[in-house]
């Protein structure tokens, strides 16, 4: 297993600097009307290399995680559904994923 920066492992990555993801960004151009992000205040802080997964720190308090399928088709999504979203209560939720996303990475 790799340990790149931030503690992520292959296949993910931390991005190099995190960007709030403002009004104009891709989450916020393909997340449907009441999609689970929707109005909410994130940050993206890592990719996942071998998907369009991005994984983001949603800023309340305490954070939680969201990890988003996005499209990149910049094209706003009609089912609340979409962009696909798993959310995480914590880093250390989010981590267990990864472990698994690790082995699947690697078979």
């Amino acid at each position: 297993m790799t340990e790149p920066d931030g503690g992520f492992l292959l296949p993910w990555e931390a991005v190099e600097s995190p960007s709030p993801e403002g009004v104009s960004g891709t989450l916020s151009r393909e997340t449907a009307p009441g999609h689970v992000l929707e109005g909410k205040k994130v940050r993206m802080i890592a990719r996942r290399v071998d998907t369009d997964d991005v994984l983001y720190e949603v800023m309340t308090n305490p954070p939680s995680y969201a990890v988003v399928h996005l499209t990149w088709s910049e094209q706003r999504q009609t089912n609340p559904l979409f962009p696909w979203t798993t959310m995480f209560e914590s880093m250390d939720r989010f981590r267990e994923q990864m472990l698994r996303d690790v082995k699947d990475y690697e078979s």
